[in-house]
């Protein structure tokens, strides 16, 4: 997909049910609607856009990939900047440890990142709110999963709110 200077690339690792995951490039616009930054890959997964465009590493190609198929997707931290996973007003307030088990039969273990009101704190409310992806910080990298992939998630203790770093991200 050509670059035209409103188009931003993500390097990211995309998962899809029963394949090898794929390493690419996912395709962010440099104006987010009514914001004045750039699209993050958080925005991207939980618009309303069925087929998001993929640019495989191994042979150039665009795919389009249907978001509702997608299980999860990674950012190469070291290709594309963490500012791009999620926006910044987004605020983690809570974090739970827990197991996702997918549809699939993989699993992944984390933090789940929460951003609630606090008077809704609990994981099943955090899942049950309207966006289809969710942020999973796992040991090594952080994790968009999508809800639709998740077959039942074991949530093992609270975690303490985490503290903002120096850069301003709010994930671990």
């Amino acid at each position: 997909m050509a670059q035209n200077g409103r188009i931003h690339r993500a390097m990211v690792q995309v998962a899809m049910p029963r394949h090898e995951p794929l390493d690419g490039a996912l395709f962010l616009s440099s104006r987010c609607p009514d914001r004045e930054r750039s699209e993050t890959l958080y925005e991207l997964l939980n618009s309303r856009d069925r087929m998001i465009p993929f640019e495989r590493s191994a042979d150039g190609l665009t795919m389009l990939l249907s978001r509702r198929e997608i299980g999860w997707v990674s950012l190469n931290p070291e290709l594309s900047p963490l500012e791009i996973f999620l926006p910044p007003e987004l605020t983690i307030v809570r974090e739970e440890l827990v197991q996702v088990h997918f549809l699939d039969g993989s699993e992944a273990s984390g933090l789940l990142q929460m951003d609630l009101p606090h008077q809704r704190c609990r994981a099943s409310d955090y899942m049950n709110n309207r966006n289809d992806f969710f942020p999973l910080s796992t040991p090594g990298r952080i994790l968009l999963v999508n809800k639709r992939a998740v077959r039942d998630m074991i949530v093992f203790e609270t975690s303490p709110v985490p503290n903002p770093s120096p850069n301003g991200s709010r994930v671990a």
